[in-house]
């Protein structure tokens, strides 16, 4: 199996932090965010696909050709067009992939629940939240599949909220492909992810440890925090 980590964003709100350095590259308690990724992945998957793009030969120089012995390939994501399109970078790795792993490279996950969604068919990672209209919510059906995820809802119909950690099928891309631009001038992974969940089932897995988003600097700290406090739990 192969994993595809992303990991081309500018890191806007983590300024000035970021004019010097990529997000993916920020230090959490000695480690770069995206190195838990790389951490928790290497023994489980083929290939590891890093797509990047702001400040993105910083990464490819961090990490090299490989991690403890697998494989990384690199896809550069020229313009930052949304989620869709970055995965999109990555096609012509992926696209005849019965399965493969998609995560967040400026997310960090427990390693636990990593693993369970290798261990898993097609599913999604979701996490209880306090503030649901502050997230992409993921909507189950009555057998717990993927149903909708709705971005930032005010009336909130479940305090599930989409992770971005997916085990996914090559089809995604079919279904990228008939994406239209959003009105922020982006393609959205998760319409395309709904879509590929209308042909075939993706099981919604709720998350036993930590998520740990990183997008603004009191997360950045939440992080740190968390992961000082029991750093086993993410390598």
């Amino acid at each position: 199996m192969k994993a595809l980590i992303l990991a081309a964003g500018e890191g806007t709100r983590l300024r000035p932090l970021t004019y010097e350095i990529p997000k993916p590259l920020i230090d959490v308690c000695g480690r770069p965010i995206v190195g838990y990724a790389l951490e928790q992945l290497y023994q489980k998957v083929d290939e590891l696909i890093l797509v990047i793009g702001y400040k993105g030969e910083q990464i490819r120089e961090y990490f090299g050709a490989e991690y403890k012995g697998v494989k990384i390939t690199y896809k550069t994501q020229e313009k930052q067009l949304g989620t869709a399109h970055a995965v999109n970078c990555a096609r012509e790795q992926l696209k005849d992939e019965e399965e493969f792993l998609l995560l967040m490279g400026d997310n960090i996950y427990a390693k636990n629940d990593v693993h369970r969604c290798l261990g898993d068919n097609l599913c999604v990672l979701v996490a209880e939240v306090k503030e649901p209209q502050k997230f992409g919510i993921v909507i189950p059906d009555a057998q717990g599949y993927l149903r909708e995820i709705i971005e930032k809802p005010e009336n909130p119909q479940s305090n599930l909220a989409n992770t971005a950690l997916y085990k996914l099928s090559g089809e995604i891309f079919d279904e990228i492909d008939k994406l239209k631009v959003s009105r922020y001038g982006e393609y959205d992974l998760p319409e395309a992810v709904v879509n590929l969940g209308k042909r075939k089932r993706i099981k919604c897995i709720k998350a036993e440890g930590e998520w740990i988003p990183v997008g603004y600097p009191e997360e950045l700290e939440r992080a740190r925090r968390i992961v000082a406090r029991n750093e086993s739990a993410f390598v």
